[in-house]
């Protein structure tokens, strides 16, 4: 893997881990 295929990777799953995280709050909130 070259290293912007790899920042891009961790961006991606970075952002997965946040949409997750916002997703579980919102669930538990409402």
């Amino acid at each position: 893997m070259d290293g912007a295929g790899e920042m891009f990777f961790h961006l991606n799953t970075s952002k997965v881990r946040l949409q997750k995280c916002y997703f579980l709050n919102v669930g538990v909130f409402q």
